[in-house]
């Protein structure tokens, strides 16, 4: 199941799709237990499965008033923010700092050898 399918979903919808997930997902692990299932990787894909619903509905509580399809791409997982101004600058004068760590550190090398 995809996440951009997830989000077109209402809250009910959501919800109902959970609680059958979770059912089929008890099923599935009862009689992995009590013998060998066919698939065995389907426990896999319907415990992400659940996870994405359950993003899906924590990031619409979050937002109770606008459709998740409202939110910008980065809300709904579609994708990465851009990099803010401020933050670039900061890494620039992280680097910049570790660099005359470096130029330092064999200044004094070069003096103690002497």
């Amino acid at each position: 199941m995809k996440a951009q399918e997830l989000h077109e979903l209402t809250v009910e919808e959501l919800e109902s799709k959970l609680h059958d997930l979770r059912e089929e997902l008890f099923s599935l692990r009862f009689k992995h237990k009590a013998q060998s299932v066919s698939n065995p990787l389907k426990l896999r894909t319907l415990r992400r499965d659940i996870a994405r619903i359950l993003t899906c509905l924590s990031v619409s509580q979050r937002t109770s008033s606008a459709p998740l399809s409202a939110l910008p791409a980065s809300r709904r997982g579609e994708g990465r923010v851009a990099r803010s101004e401020p933050k670039a600058k900061a890494e620039d004068k992280q680097e910049k700092d570790v660099g005359q760590i470096i130029k330092h550190e064999k200044e004094t090398k070069g003096k103690s050898s002497k």
